[in-house]
């Protein structure tokens, strides 16, 4: 008897917090693609694979990107630049995909 109203009170207090007992991000992972259109000489850093819960450091310009007269600063979420911006380097914690262009300035 004793055992049922555990039960009862487990299944009561999950529902009232919202919690569940399976946890569907177990072994989740989220992809990192980086993208570089204008570039004259260099590799875009390769795909990284993002654990949920665990943070990733972005890369740097591990492929040595080039451009004649500009520097590569960062990385942008939208092709123009005009996106979330990203430090190279930068740590990033959010648990989803994410595509970053180069930044040039």
């Amino acid at each position: 008897m004793l055992h049922r109203i555990f039960i009862t009170c487990i299944i009561l207090l999950s529902v009232f917090f919202g919690l569940s007992c399976t946890d569907n991000t177990v072994g989740k992972t989220y992809d990192i693609t980086y993208y570089c259109f204008d570039n004259e000489n260099g590799t875009v850093p390769e795909k990284q694979i993002k654990e949920h819960g665990v943070d990733i450091t972005l890369a740097s310009n591990s492929g040595d990107l080039c451009r004649a007269g500009h520097a590569l600063i960062g990385w942008s979420t939208a092709y123009d630049g005009d996106g979330t911006k990203y430090q190279l380097g930068e740590v990033y914690s959010s648990n989803a995909d994410l595509s970053l262009y180069a930044v040039w300035v």
